[in-house]
C-alpha cells in the first residue's frame, strides 16, 4: 500500500498538477448495489471477455463491465489487427474474430432511365445505390415512382461473381414486383442472368431493413442491367442498394486478411451473449469493494447514470492499465522513468518520413467497403517520466502530431505500449514465454488481495513477455483459464461479511463537497441496496481556469475559445475525436443553421488542413474535422485529454469549484474557476444540484435517435431508428448491442450515440415556443440559431396543433439568451449544447450543428471572462461578450441593443386574427398574449361568416383552453364519417418535419383542449373506427383529447381500444427480446407502435382506467429495457 501512496505522489508532482499532495473531503455516502455475482471482470479486453464467458460456461453468474462503447480495447482501440501466420487458430472466438470477409463490391458508376422523385432523390452525380446505406427508407433510399432501368458501370470489362439489390417495401404503398438481370460488354448486346418474382404480403413490411435479392452471375461484364418493375398494387419503388461483387479477395490469403473492426467487436459481444454474461459498456471502475477480512468483494464503477457497485466472490482486473489494482491500492514494482515504445496505425495514409519513427507496412491489407487499403505501423520511444494519465495522455498527443496526415481513414484510438512495471502477485515469473497454457496462475493472482486476478499485461512476468501475452491467440487462450480458476474459486466461496468501498483518507485541504449522482443505473428505479463509502479523500489530478465536460460539438468550441482567451483550459473527452456528432458521429453535413462567426471558421480550417480530402460536395471529412479541433485547442496552449468522464462536481454551497474525472489511472478533481458543461445531459450542472427537465417527465415524446454505421472513409451516416435515454447506461448498452446488430456487415459503428433530445437543465431563463415564434428580444442574446422544424418525431406545445411554424419553407429563427447557459441557482458552471435551457419543442431549432458550434464558442469565452474578472458567470460583462460576439459574426450588430422589453401589440394580434388562414405563422402572436387576444379571437369568431375561417378561429381558441368554438368543432368532427389521411410516425419526422395534424386531428385535439365535455360522444365516435393501421396521429390525437375530457365511457373505450388486435404488446422488457432477429429487423414498428401504446395507455389510466387495462400496460413499460419510455411509464404510475 505505501509504494502505490507514493506513486501517486508523483502523479501529482510530475504532471505538473501539484507541488504537493492535495486531496479534498468526500462525506460517507452510500453506493447503489446493481448486481451480486460469482464473478466480475472489469474490463472489456479479449482476455476478459473469454474469462467471463469461460467463467459462466462453468455455471457462474458473471458481470463484465468495459469502459469504450465496444469489446477487445486491446486490439480494436489500438488497431491491432494482425495475426502471425506461422500458427493454426483452434480457438472458436479467435476464429470468429479474424475470420476473412465474403467479398468486396466493384465501385461503379450508374445511370437511369427516369429521374428519381423529389422525395428521395439520389445524390448528384448518381451515388446513393452504391454508398454501402441501406439501414432506411427514410434516408437511404432513391424513390421511383414506375418501371425504371438501372444500368451499372463498371468501367471496363470484369469479373463479376454475384450482384445484390435491396428494396425496401410496404406493401400497397412501395414495393418491387420484379427485377430482371442483365450483363453486357459493350452496353448494346445483353446476356440475361435470371428474372426475380417479388410477391409481398400484407405486412410483409421492409423499412429499417431492407429485402435483399441476389444471384450468382460468375461472368465478365462491363456493364450490368436492372430492369425493375413496380408491383401492381404498389405506388412506387424504393431501391436502398446495388451491390456488384468484385473478385478482388481470390489472390488474398483469406484467413489472414485483417478483419473490419465491427467483426472483432461483434465476435467479442456474442460470445457474452451466448454465454449469459451480463455486461455494461462506457463504465469506468472507480473504486473496489472489501470485505471485512480485507478480500475483494466487487468494485464500484462510473458511467453516465452515476455510480454503482456490484457485489462478487471473485474479481478480474481485465484492463490496460490495471485500473482496478490502482483503485484497490495493490503493490506495484517500481515505476522507472525512461524511453518506453508505442506503436500506432494509420490506414489510408502515404508513408511519414521521420527519423523519430520507424514504419512498417502491415502484411495484409485493411477491407473497405470497395477497395482494399493498406496499414502502416509507426514505432517511436517516447519518455515515460511518471506513471500517470496525464503523461499518458500527452505522449498520445505527441505522437498523433507526428503521424496524422490528411488522407487518413481510420487509426489507433489508443497508442499501444506494455507497461513498464507491474502488480505484485503471488507469484513472480522471469521465464520465455512457456505460452498461454503453461504459465503459472499464480502470477495473475494479486499478492495480498484475496479473489483478485490481474489479467493484463500487468501480470507479474517480465516486460518482454507481458507484450507477447497480448497475441489475440494467447491472451483468449489465457483469459479462458483464468475465467475456470475464478469460477472454481466463487464456487467454493461465499459472499463476504462487512462489505464496503476501500477508500484512502488523507483529509481534505480544501473546502468543498463531492457531487454525483447516486440512483442506480436507472433514475427512476429506487429499489436497490446500497453500500458503504466511508467519508475518504479524493486526490487533485489537475488545476485549471476553465474545464470543458464533454469536448463534442459544443465542447471543443468551448475549449478553443477558453483557451484562445488566455484561459488555461482542459478538456475532458471520454471518446477519441473531438467535434461528437459532427465528427465521430459522422454527421458530416449541415442539415440546416446559421452558418456565421466562428462556424465559418471552423469550415474554412478544415477545407486548409484538408486540402483536396476536406470536403466531397457539402460534406467534410470526419477525420479531418475531428484534427482540426485538436489542432486548434492544442496551439491556443490548451490541454486534452481523452479516455476521461466527467462524472460528478466538486462544490461549496451553490458554487461548482471543479470537476470529478474518471480516468483509466483513477478518479480525481480537477479544480477549476468555472466548468462548462458540453456532456450535452447537463450532467455536470445537475449532479451539482440544478434542476432538470426530462421529456419524459411531461410527455411520451422524444426525438428519434441515430447510432451511425461506419466505413473507410465515411463522411456523413444520418440515421434515426432508436429511442435512446443518454442518462440510462441500461438503454445505452441495449442501443450499442441492436446498432452493432443492425450492421454487422459494415466496416466499423460510431463510437457516439446521435441522440437529438436529451434532458434540459433549468436555467435563469428558459426559451418557450411561443417566444422563439414571435421572435421575442432578449439583452443577452448570444446565439442566433437557424432550422426548419426538423423534430424527428412529434411535438407537444399547443401551438404546432394549429400552425406549422415553417410553412414558408424559410428556416425559423430563435433568439438564444446567455441566461440559458447558466444554470438556476448555481455559480461557476454554464451548460451547452443541447441541454440549454430551452423547452424540447425549441430543441430542433437550436440543435443544429453550426449554432451548437457558436453556442459552444460563447460559452468557452464567456467562462474565460468568468474566470479572469473573478465574479463568476452571472456577473460577466454580457455587453462585453456580445461586443465579441459581433466582431466574431455570430450575432448581428443590431441585437447589441435589444432588450427584454417586448410587448405583443393589439395590431399584431388584430393582424394575426384577420390573417389566421392566409397566414397561420402569425398564430402565435395570438397565443402568446391569451389575456388580450383571447376576448378579440372570441369576438372574431362571433362576428365570422366564413366557414373555414371560423372554424380555424374555434381550433385556436380551443388549444388555448376556451371552448366558445365547441359547438363548430363537434358539427365538423360529426360530419366527417371516415379518418382523413393521418401521419405515421416515422413519416412524421421528416416530411412534413412532425409538425402537421390532419385535419380531423387538428378538430379532435382543439376540442380535447377546450375542455368542453360536449365533445366527447363525437371523439368516442371516431374511436369506434379507428384501425391499427390507421395513422399514428390519429390515435394520439384522440389520446390528447380524452386524456383532458375524461370520463367512464372514455376510460372503457380506450381499454377496448387497446384490446384491439396489433394495438399492443410493444414493451421490451428483456435484453433477449430487445436484440432478437425480429426485433431488429423491424425496429420502427417496436419504437412507433410502442409510441402509439404507450400514449394511449397514458390517456386511458389518466381518464381513471378500466379493469386495469392501462395500468397493466404502464407496468410493462415500466421494466422497459428502453430507458424514455420506462421513464415516462414510472412518472405516470408515480401519479
Amino acid at each position: 500500500m505505501k509504494r502505490f501512496f507514493i506513486l501517486t505522489v508523483l502523479l501529482f508532482t510530475a504532471a505538473g498538477f501539484a507541488a504537493e499532495k492535495t486531496y479534498v473531503s468526500q462525506s460517507a455516502r452510500q453506493i447503489p448495489l446493481i448486481a451480486e455475482v460469482d464473478v466480475l471482470v472489469i474490463g472489456g479486453t479479449t482476455g476478459g471477455v473469454a474469462a467471463a464467458a469461460e467463467a459462466a460456461r462453468a455455471g457462474s453468474e458473471v458481470y463484465l463491465v468495459g469502459p469504450k462503447p465496444y469489446l477487445g480495447e486491446d486490439i480494436c482501440s489500438h488497431f491491432r489487427y494482425w495475426l502471425d501466420k506461422d500458427y493454426e487458430i483452434s480457438d472458436s472466438l479467435v476464429k470468429e474474430m479474424f475470420k476473412s470477409p465474403e467479398f468486396i463490391p466493384w465501385n461503379y458508376s450508374y445511370k437511369f432511365s427516369i429521374e428519381p422523385d423529389r422525395l428521395h432523390r439520389d445524390s448528384d452525380p448518381p451515388g446513393m445505390l452504391n454508398d454501402g446505406m441501406w439501414a432506411s427508407a427514410a434516408s437511404h433510399s432513391v424513390q421511383f415512382n414506375d418501371d425504371v432501368v438501372i444500368t451499372a458501370d463498371l468501367g471496363s470489362v470484369k469479373a463479376v461473381p454475384a450482384v445484390h439489390l435491396y428494396s425496401f417495401q410496404k406493401p400497397g404503398d412501395y414495393a418491387l414486383g420484379s427485377v430482371e438481370i442483365s450483363i453486357s460488354n459493350d452496353g448494346k448486346n445483353w446476356s440475361s442472368i435470371d428474372k426475380i418474382i417479388n410477391d409481398p404480403q400484407r405486412g410483409d413490411n421492409y423499412f429499417d431493413d431492407a429485402l435483399m435479392m441476389a444471384r450468382k452471375v460468375d461472368r465478365k461484364a462491363r456493364f450490368v442491367k436492372f430492369d425493375i418493375k413496380k408491383h401492381k398494387n404498389a405506388r412506387r419503388v424504393l431501391i436502398g442498394e446495388i451491390i456488384l461483387e468484385s473478385d478482388k479477395l481470390k489472390d488474398v490469403n483469406d484467413y489472414r486478411l485483417a478483419p473490419r473492426p465491427n467483426q472483432v467487436k461483434m465476435a467479442l459481444e456474442n460470445e457474452l451473449l451466448e454465454s449469459g454474461v451480463k455486461f455494461l459498456y462506457r463504465s469506468f471502475v472507480t473504486d473496489m469493494l472489501i470485505d471485512g477480512s480485507g478480500k475483494a468483494a466487487g468494485a464500484v464503477i462510473t458511467n453516465r447514470s452515476g455510480r454503482q457497485a456490484i457485489k462478487a466472490k471473485c474479481v478480474i482486473d481485465a484492463t490496460m492499465n490495471a485500473s482496478l489494482c490502482r483503485a484497490a491500492e495493490a503493490e506495484f514494482t517500481e515505476f522507472k522513468p525512461g524511453k518506453v515504445d508505442f506503436t500506432r496505425y494509420v490506414v489510408g495514409n502515404e508513408p511519414v518520413q521521420n527519423s523519430s519513427l520507424s514504419m512498417q507496412k502491415m502484411p495484409m491489407p485493411v477491407p473497405g467497403r470497395e477497395e482494399i487499403y493498406n496499414a502502416l505501423k509507426y514505432t517511436a520511444g517516447f519518455e515515460l517520466e511518471d506513471d500517470s494519465f496525464a503523461g499518458l495522455s500527452e505522449i498520445d498527443h505527441k505522437f498523433r502530431d507526428m503521424t496524422w496526415r490528411k488522407a487518413q481513414l481510420d487509426c489507433s484510438e489508443n497508442p499501444f505500449f506494455v507497461s513498464v512495471n507491474n502488480v505484485v502477485c503471488r507469484r513472480s515469473f522471469r521465464g520465455k514465454w512457456p505460452g498461454a497454457e503453461n504459465l503459472d496462475i499464480n502470477t495473475l493472482l494479486v499478492k495480498n488481495i484475496d479473489s483478485l486476478y490481474v489479467l493484463s499485461g500487468y501480470a507479474d512476468i517480465p516486460r518482454r513477455e507481458a507484450a507477447m501475452m497480448f497475441d489475440p491467440c494467447e491472451y483468449v487462450a489465457l483469459g479462458r483459464r483464468v475465467g475456470k480458476a475464478a469460477a472454481g474459486m466463487s464456487a467454493s466461496a461465499g459472499f463476504g461479511e462487512d462489505v464496503k468501498v476501500h477508500t484512502v483518507n488523507a483529509g481534505g485541504h480544501i473546502k468543498g463537497e463531492v457531487k454525483e449522482f447516486l440512483g442506480g443505473t436507472r433514475a427512476f428505479a429506487q429499489d436497490f441496496e446500497t453500500i458503504e463509502s466511508p467519508q475518504s479523500s479524493l486526490p487533485v489530478i489537475g488545476r485549471y481556469d476553465v474545464v470543458v465536460a464533454g469536448g463534442g460539438t459544443a465542447g471543443a468550441p468551448a475549449g478553443i475559445s477558453a483557451a484562445r482567451a488566455g484561459a488555461k483550459t482542459l478538456v475532458v473527452e471520454y471518446l477519441n475525436g473531438l467535434g461528437g456528432v459532427s465528427t465521430v458521429g459522422l454527421i458530416g453535413r449541415y442539415h440546416y443553421g446559421n452558418i456565421t462567426g466562428f462556424c465559418t471558421e471552423i469550415d474554412q480550417g478544415v477545407i486548409e488542413l484538408g486540402g483536396e480530402y476536406a470536403q466531397q460536395g457539402p460534406m467534410w471529412n470526419c477525420q479531418v474535422k475531428q484534427e482540426w479541433f485538436r489542432k486548434a485547442v492544442r496551439e491556443a496552449g490548451g490541454d486534452v485529454w481523452f479516455d476521461s468522464m466527467g462524472c460528478g462536481a466538486f462544490v461549496e454551497g451553490d458554487t461548482v469549484k471543479g470537476l470529478i474525472v474518471a480516468t483509466p489511472y483513477g478518479r480525481g478533481v480537477v479544480l477549476c474557476d468555472v466548468v462548462v458543461d458540453g456532456t450535452g445531459n447537463g450532467e455536470v450542472a445537475i449532479a451539482a444540484g440544478a434542476r432538470m427537465l426530462h421529456a419524459s417527465q411531461v410527455s411520451a415524446a422524444m426525438q428519434g435517435t441515430g447510432y451511425s454505421p461506419n466505413h473507410l472513409g465515411a463522411m456523413y451516416n444520418n440515421t434515426d431508428y432508436l429511442v435512446v435515454d443518454e442518462s440510462d447506461i441500461v438503454d445505452v448498452t441495449r442501443a450499442t448491442i441492436v446498432a452493432r446488430k443492425k450492421y454487422s456487415g459494415e466496416y466499423d459503428l460510431s463510437s457516439i450515440i446521435n441522440t437529438r433530445e436529451r434532458q434540459v437543465v433549468l436555467g435563469e431563463h428558459y426559451l418557450t415556443p411561443l417566444e422563439m415564434l414571435t421572435g421575442k428580444t432578449f439583452n443577452d442574446t448570444i446565439c442566433y440559431a437557424r432550422s426548419n422544424v426538423d423534430t424527428h418525431g412529434f411535438l407537444i406545445a399547443p401551438v404546432y396543433y394549429v400552425t406549422h411554424p415553417d410553412v414558408k419553407r424559410r428556416g425559423i429563427m430563435a433568439r438564444l439568451p446567455y441566461r440559458s447557459l447558466v444554470p438556476k441557482g448555481l455559480e461557476g458552471v454554464l451548460v451547452s449544447g443541447i441541454g440549454v435551457s430551452a423547452h424540447r419543442d425549441v430543441i430542433p431549432i437550436l440543435r443544429m450543428q453550426p449554432d451548437v458550434q457558436n453556442q459552444g464558442y460563447v460559452a468557452g469565452l464567456a467562462a474565460a471572462m468568468a474566470s479572469k474578472s473573478g465574479k463568476g458567470v452571472r456577473r460577466i460583462d454580457v455587453k462585453q461578450l456580445q461586443r465579441e460576439l459581433i466582431r466574431k459574426g455570430n450575432i448581428p450588430e443590431y441585437m447589441y441593443d435589444e432588450t427584454d422589453e417586448f410587448e405583443i401589440t393589439e395590431k399584431q394580434i388584430a393582424r394575426a386574427i384577420d390573417e389566421i388562414i392566409d397566414d397561420p405563422t402569425l398564430i402565435p402572436f395570438i397565443m402568446a398574449a391569451p389575456e388580450r387576444s383571447l376576448p378579440m379571437l372570441r369576438r372574431a369568431y362571433a362576428e365570422e361568416t366564413n366557414r373555414d375561417k371560423k372554424i380555424h378561429m374555434a381550433r385556436v381558441l380551443g388549444v388555448m383552453g376556451d371552448d366558445t368554438g365547441i359547438d363548430t368543432l363537434v358539427s365538423e368532427i360529426k360530419k366527417i364519417t371516415e379518418w382523413d389521411k393521418g401521419y405515421i410516425w416515422r413519416e412524421s419526422s421528416h416530411e412534413p418535419l412532425g409538425t402537421r395534424v390532419s385535419p380531423l386531428d387538428g378538430l379532435i385535439i382543439s376540442a380535447g383542449y377546450s375542455g368542453s365535455k360536449k365533445a366527447v360522444p363525437a371523439i368516442l365516435e371516431k374511436l369506434s373506427i379507428l384501425k391499427s393501421v390507421d395513422g399514428f396521429s390519429h390515435h394520439r390525437s384522440v389520446a390528447i383529447a380524452l386524456e383532458r375530457l375524461g370520463g367512464t365511457e372514455s376510460a372503457i373505450m380506450l381499454a377496448q381500444h387497446l384490446n384491439k388486435p396489433e394495438m399492443s404488446g410493444y414493451h421490451l422488457t428483456s435484453l433477449e427480446k430487445a436484440i432478437d432477429d425480429e426485433t431488429v429487423r423491424y425496429i420502427g414498428r417496436y419504437v412507433g407502435n410502442a409510441f402509439r401504446e404507450i400514449i394511449l395507455a397514458r390517456a386511458l389510466y389518466k381518464c381513471g382506467d378500466y379493469e386495469s387495462v392501462g395500468e397493466n400496460i404502464l407496468r410493462e413499460y415500466k421494466k422497459d429495457i428502453r430507458g424514455h419510455f420506462a421513464r415516462h411509464a414510472n412518472e405516470l404510475l408515480k401519479d
